[in-house]
């Protein structure tokens, strides 16, 4: 073979060459490679620098336990003269949290006079719970002045549910919030899945005497008491905490709070600090047939220093009842009679008063779902589970409870049947829609209109809001009107009962009203008699130019639109006005329509609010026009 040249050097020369230069590279390779030495060195070196990375992470966990520590002292100071901020009852404070020396009159004086920089003059000081190094001491004061000053009202509310397979933990996570601040008031309230018998608790005489709402002996329904029912007990007792279930008013008897089939007992409990317990107005075991648990409910009572803005409270609507039609018109006669008989009707509040007077029996003790799938076969039903719960906690035998909760499985099978055949005709309705007008008709029955007003809004704000936005600065100077001594006859004739009672026939029933609370239904449904009588009080006001005040009183319902629920200029006011002012208003209104269409006031391209003509079609008309050459298009 022979030897080919590869550029200006031969291939032997070449390969000579690239073996010399390979020798050298794996020469200088081996001699740079680390030796044993050099790896344990290596190894040496990170070993120290992981230990000064241990030593860096301890110092600096032991600086954060000794921040926390430092937070916790500064925050349980600013807890001891927060406590001062407690309530009050005459001359007499309660000082919780502060420092456990002896006699209990020291620390409270050394706490006023460093603390707080005042001086009181303290009457005596008694020792009423201690732990560890802090104590909770009643203090009376000389001055009332001084106790009414220093004493607010503050404490926790924690909602609880103490799960059975884990209530170890949990209820050590609570006992560790309340015991590592001594110096707040609690209630706990909730499902604590304990059993606790009619274990009596031991209140100290003063906050015994204050407690105007308890009993002398607690009594319980549940006889029974288990290691977690003492464990929970002992936990209230240590802590000051006082048990509300079977000594207070209104659950005399402990009534139980969990009835299922698996049995009965007390296992939602309330406790509260008892320094509170002045506070207490009621406790009571409520009924619930949709759950095992009977829910509780606690009510308290303060006395709330300030102003107290004054508001007007809407009543509710006037419920109409087609059945009570004929009941209704004639104690509407039997009223307008009586009120005729005495005087005059001159003005409109006289006859709302009739119809109101009247509308009394309408309102019967019939049942109002909630929803629309509700009956009222489930209505009586559920009737007949508050009926055998209240029969079991007056008698808490197990026949009364097996009627009980047989009535509630009836109950909730009718509620479900009943919401199955409802769905299943609000499917088939849908399968069966034509148009649009049909299938809105089923979106609104369907869905429920809820109103969401901003928790931080009051209604004086929503006043302002409205007051300034409806009834902006006036611009322009004063009209001066005169009368005119041009009579129309169609316009300025009296109003009749033909035209009340044309204009009744094309209302929408079903509205909300205004302050008065008379739907159109009552009107609808009045007797001519009473028509006669609106008819001419209508005429009075007509022909002297003056409206009644009622007039000019509209309710204005906010709804949220977009944006902050808690500014106000988010939201859109609906006004609702009363029936009897939009009557005489339609009257009003049908005579302009007919005496405008008569004399065909209007062009023929003005389609808006005419009834009964459509703009586009008015457009198609003009457009037509213009393309013939009969009319023109002005853009």
């Amino acid at each position: 073979m022979s030897k080919k040249p590869v550029g200006n050097m031969e291939v032997s020369d070449l390969v000579e060459l690239m073996k010399c230069t390979m020798s050298e590279l794996l020469e200088d390779k081996l001699q740079n490679l680390p030796t044993k030495q050099d790896i344990e060195e290596v190894k040496a070196g990170i070993s120290w620098a992981t230990s000064e990375i241990s030593d860096l992470k301890a110092e600096n966990a032991k600086l954060k336990m000794e921040l926390e520590l430092l937070k916790n002292k500064i925050e349980n100071n600013d807890r001891s003269i927060r406590w001062l901020e407690n309530q009050v009852s005459n001359t007499k404070l309660v000082f919780k949290g502060i420092v456990n020396e002896k006699p209990a009159i020291n620390p409270v004086v050394k706490l006023c006079t460093e603390k707080l920089q005042i001086t009181p003059a303290i009457k005596s000081a008694k020792t009423i719970f201690e732990r560890g190094n802090v104590q909770t001491v009643v203090v009376e004061f000389d001055n009332e002045t001084v106790a009414s000053e220093l004493g607010q009202l503050k404490f926790w509310m924690l909602p609880l549910y103490l799960r059975s397979v884990n209530w170890t933990n949990d209820f050590t996570a609570v006992k560790r919030i309340i015991e590592e601040d001594p110096c707040k008031d609690v209630i706990m309230i909730g499902d604590m899945n304990i059993r606790i018998g009619s274990s009596q608790q031991e209140i100290v005489s003063l906050f015994r005497e204050s407690f105007s709402a308890g009993m002398k002996i607690r009594k319980s329904m549940d006889k029974e008491i288990n290691s977690k029912g003492r464990t929970y007990l002992e936990f209230c007792n240590d802590n000051n905490l006082v048990i509300l279930n079977g000594q207070t008013k209104g659950d005399e008897d402990g009534n139980f709070t969990f009835v299922s089939t698996v049995g009965e007992s007390v296992n939602d409990i309330c406790a509260m600090s008892s320094s509170l317990l002045q506070y207490v107005d009621n406790f009571a075991v409520e009924e619930n047939i949709w759950s095992d648990h009977l829910p509780i409910s606690l009510k308290m009572k303060f006395n709330i220093n300030g102003t107290v803005t004054n508001r007007l409270k809407l009543l509710p609507k006037l419920s109409w009842k087609d059945n009570d039609k004929n009941n209704y018109q004639t104690m509407l006669n039997i009223n307008l009679q009586n009120v005729l008989n005495t005087h005059e009707v001159h003005n409109l509040k006289d006859l709302t008063d009739i119809i109101v007077k009247s509308s009394v029996t309408t309102d019967n003790h019939s049942y109002k779902p909630k929803e629309k799938w509700y009956t009222e076969r489930c209505h009586w039903a559920r009737k007949k589970v508050f009926k055998s719960l209240r029969k079991f906690k007056k008698s808490s035998n197990e026949c009364n409870k097996q009627q009980y909760l047989q009535a509630q499985r009836i109950y909730k099978m009718i509620c479900v049947t009943s919401k199955k055949a409802y769905y299943s005709m609000i499917s088939e309705q849908i399968n069966n829609i034509k148009n649009s007008k049909e299938w809105w008709k089923l979106v609104r029955e369907i869905n429920n209109n809820h109103f969401h007003i901003g928790p931080n809004i009051s209604a004086s704000s929503f006043r302002d809001y409205f007051m300034k936005l409806l009834n902006t600065d006036q611009t322009t100077s004063n009209i001066l009107y005169a009368p005119s001594f041009i009579t129309v006859h169609l316009l300025d004739k009296e109003i009749t009962v033909e035209e009340v009672k044309r204009m009744l026939q094309k209302v929408k029933l079903n509205k909300a009203p205004g302050e008065d609370r008379i739907p159109y239904e009552f009107f609808v449904n009045a007797t001519d008699e009473f028509i006669s009588e609106l008819v001419q009080v209508y005429n009075t006001m007509y022909t002297n130019g003056i409206v009644d005040e009622s007039f000019i009183k509209t309710v204005i319902f906010p709804i949220h639109k977009k944006g902050n629920v808690n500014e106000t200029k988010n939201y859109r006011g609906i006004s609702f006005m009363n029936s009897v002012a939009k009557i005489f208003m339609g009257v009003l209104n049908e005579r302009l329509q007919l005496w405008i269409e008569e004399r065909n006031i209007l062009v023929e391209y003005q389609a808006g609010f005419r009834k009964n003509v459509k703009p586009a079609y008015r457009w198609f008309r003009r457009m037509s026009n213009a393309r013939s050459g009969t009319g023109l298009i002005n853009i």
